[in-house]
C-alpha cells in the first residue's frame, strides 16, 4: 500500500490510496462468493461457505473485461474506462443471476415431470462458460443430476445424469465415534462441501464432494476425503480424485457445443 503512495502522492493522498485498497479487499469476497467455487464471506464469525453460482470459477469473458479495461485505462489515463468496465462487469454478474434463475426454473419444471419433490437444489456453471451448467437436486434419500445447455438464442436442453444416495455426515461409518478426529474432519469437510456429499461408488471409504464432477452429469468427483476404520483418531486422507479419460475434453467441448446425447 505505502509503494502505490509513492507512486501516486503527487495526485492521491495516502487517506484515499488507503480507502481504495481497503474496498478492494471487500470487494474481493464479495467476488468470489459469486463464482461457482464460493468462499466464508463472514469467517471469522461464519464458517458457513457462501456460493452465490453467478458465474464459473475461471471465467474467461469475465477477466478479459477486467483486464482490457483496466490496461486501457493504464494506457489512457482516464478513470472512464475503469467505470465502464466495471459497469459491463456488473452487468454481466447480474446476466449470470438471471440464466441461473432460468435453469432453476427449467429444473423444477423437470423435477415435476419426473414426480420429484425438490428438497435442496444446487446450479453450478461448469469450468469457463455459463452456458452449460451442473444440476444437483434432493429428492428423499437421492441426488440427481443432470446436465442443462442453456445457450442465447437456441432451444434449452439437458442430459439426465447418476442418481446417488444421500449420506449422513453424522452417521456414515457408523464405526468412527462423534467425538474422533475422523468424525469432526467429516463435519468440517461436509461443511465445506455445502452437505452434498456422497460415498463414492468407486471406493468404499471415500467422501467425495458431490459440487464438481469431471463432466456436469456425472458422480466423477474432483475431491474427497478417505477414511481409516482402523485410524479413526487421526487425521483422514485427502483424496485427489482427478482423473480425466483421454476423452474427456472432447466430450465436454462436444456438450458445450450443444450436443448432450
Amino acid at each position: 500500500m505505502y509503494f502505490f503512495f509513492l507512486l501516486n502522492k503527487s495526485k492521491s493522498s495516502f487517506k484515499n490510496i488507503y480507502l481504495y485498497i481497503f474496498i478492494g479487499f471487500i470487494s474481493h469476497g464479495l467476488l468470489d462468493a459469486c463464482t461457482s467455487y464460493g468462499t466464508s464471506l463472514f469467517w471469522p464469525f461464519s464458517n458457513d461457505r457462501i456460493s452465490w453460482n453467478l458465474i464459473s470459477v475461471v471465467d474467461p469473458f469475465f477477466s478479459i473485461l477486467l483486464l482490457l479495461f483496466f490496461t486501457v485505462f493504464l494506457l489512457k489515463k482516464s478513470r472512464v474506462f475503469v467505470q465502464i468496465g466495471t459497469l459491463l462487469c456488473l452487468i454481466y454478474l447480474v446476466f449470470g443471476y438471471v440464466k441461473k434463475e432460468k435453469i432453476k426454473k427449467y429444473v423444477i419444471d423437470l423435477a415435476e415431470k419426473r414426480n420429484h419433490k425438490i428438497e435442496r437444489i444446487l446450479l453450478k456453471p461448469t469450468f469457463g462458460n455459463n452456458i452449460l451448467w451442473r444440476s444437483i437436486y434432493q429428492t428423499k434419500n437421492f441426488y440427481y443430476l443432470n446436465a442443462v445447455y442453456i445457450p442465447l438464442f437456441s432451444v434449452k436442453s439437458h442430459r439426465k445424469g447418476d442418481r446417488l444416495n444421500v449420506i449422513n455426515k453424522n452417521t456414515i461409518f457408523s464405526e468412527i465415534p462423534e467425538n474422533s478426529i475422523h468424525r469432526q474432519d467429516i463435519l468440517r469437510f461436509a461443511n465445506f462441501s455445502q452437505n452434498f456429499i456422497f460415498l463414492h461408488p468407486d471406493y468404499s471409504t471415500v467422501i467425495a464432494d458431490l459440487r464438481y464432477g469431471s463432466l456436469p452429469h456425472d458422480y466423477k468427483s474432483l475431491w474427497g476425503i478417505e477414511v481409516d476404520l482402523k485410524k479413526y483418531d487421526q487425521h483422514v486422507a485427502y483424496k485427489n480424485l482427478r482423473n480425466f479419460e483421454n476423452d474427456f475434453l472432447r466430450n465436454f467441448f462436444k456438450m458445450l457445443g450443444g450436443n448432450l446425447n
